[in-house]
């Protein structure tokens, strides 16, 4: 990655960009690939962290109530 976002060409289409995370704090992360009218995409989510969303997928896609949400261990 180090070599990747060291690029000019990286630099110019914005492809590593900063953001604050609500655990890690500042962090780097890929920008978004495309561009429309010259300009990026603003992020304005930090990515999830691990297993922040199961609970809403384990009821929401695959039906689990909360007994079965609790047994899973999430």
């Amino acid at each position: 990655m180090a070599e990747a976002f060291s690029s000019p060409l990286a630099s110019e289409r914005e492809m590593r960009v900063e953001i604050t995370h609500p655990v890690a704090g500042r962090i780097s992360q890929v920008g978004a690939p495309w561009k429309m009218d010259g300009r990026s995409s603003p992020i304005r989510l930090a990515p999830p962290g691990l297993g922040q969303h199961t609970a809403e997928v384990l009821r929401e896609v695959l039906g689990y109530d909360d007994a079965m949400v609790e047994a899973s261990g999430t």
